[in-house]
C-alpha cells in the first residue's frame, strides 16, 4: 500500500492487519473528533504508529513525553518486547 492511501476496513480486519505485520506496540495519537450525533456517536480521527518487536524502545525514546501503559511498560522491563 502508497504512503497516503486511506483504506476503510471492518474493525476486526483493522486488527487483522495489525497482527500479521507482526507489530508489538501502537503510539496513538487522537487528532479530532468530529461532531456528535443524537444518540452520542462520532467518528475519530487518529495517528498511529506501528511499532514491530526489536523497535520499541528505540521507537519511544522518540517520544519521551508520552505515558508508556503499564502493560507495555511491564513487557519492557522484563525484556519480552525490545
Amino acid at each position: 500500500m502508497e504512503p497516503g492511501t486511506y483504506i476503510a476496513l471492518s474493525l476486526g480486519q483493522f486488527i487483522q492487519l495489525l497482527v500479521d505485520n507482526g507489530d508489538v506496540a501502537v503510539v496513538t495519537q487522537i487528532l479530532e473528533d468530529g461532531p456528535k450525533t443524537a444518540d452520542g456517536a462520532f467518528v475519530r480521527r487518529m495517528e498511529l504508529i506501528l511499532i514491530p518487536d526489536g523497535l520499541v524502545k528505540h521507537t519511544l525514546a522518540d517520544y519521551e513525553e508520552i505515558p508508556v501503559h503499564k502493560v507495555l511498560a511491564g513487557l519492557l522491563a522484563r525484556q519480552i518486547v525490545t
